[in-house]
């Protein structure tokens, strides 16, 4: 079904003469009214906490890079160690048995 010309003006006359009526069923929350201010309030409350997270976020996100790269250097650091120990036991027990061999 389509509409013509005529019934879109007929439609267009109606909204036009209910639409005060609707707006007034409307209440408080039409533009301008306390709940809607009230729902402006929140939103941008809403908005604000956002911000506050995301930056929260950033900074611990920061943190766990720190700690991250901390740890990689302790690890570094532990392998190391275990390499020094490896040698010192090869070195010790290659000379343990030298002495056995040459004694």
């Amino acid at each position: 079904m389509t509409l013509g010309e005529r019934e879109l003006a007929q439609i267009g006359r109606y909204v036009k003469a209910e639409l005060p009526a609707w707006l007034d069923e409307l209440g408080p929350w039409r533009a301008g009214g306390p709940l809607y201010e009230r729902a402006v309030r929140v939103e941008e409350e809403l908005r604000a906490q956002r911000e506050l997270l995301q930056a929260s976020f950033d900074s611990s996100k920061a943190r766990f890079e720190d700690v991250n790269r901390r740890f990689e250097a302790s690890d570094r650091r532990h392998t190391a160690t275990q390499w020094m120990i490896g040698i010192g036991f090869t070195t010790v027990t290659t000379l343990m048995t030298l002495y056995r061999f040459l004694a």
